[in-house]
């Protein structure tokens, strides 16, 4: 019974769907991004915020700025793809690539 449930797995590494999920996996991604792009953006932001070598927030305000974060990008996402939003609706596969039919 140690192990966790679901629910609990969604909240640590996605947004929950609603913001309230820390979203480690996308952290995680941002790390990778930095790396293989040779950037350092992410890399010097998330790093500020956490020791990587533990996974811990630096601070209890760095948790709660992170937090912040995944909340304000998942409302941003959600407004992008709500119903009669222009990213929600349906694009023919020519026009995803920027091809005009003739």
């Amino acid at each position: 019974q140690g192990g966790k449930d679901g629910h609990e797995v969604a909240r640590t590494w996605s947004n929950n769907g609603d913001g309230e999920g820390t979203n480690y996996l996308g952290l995680q991604l941002m790390l990778i991004r930095d790396m293989l792009s040779g950037r350092k953006e992410w890399t010097r932001y998330i790093e500020a915020l956490y020791d990587l070598s533990t996974g811990s927030a630096r601070t209890p305000a760095n948790a709660t700025r992170w937090q912040e974060g995944v909340r304000v990008a998942t409302r941003a996402l959600k407004a992008e793809v709500s119903p009669g939003s222009v990213a929600a609706q349906p694009v023919a596969p020519v026009q995803k690539l920027g091809v005009v039919a003739q």
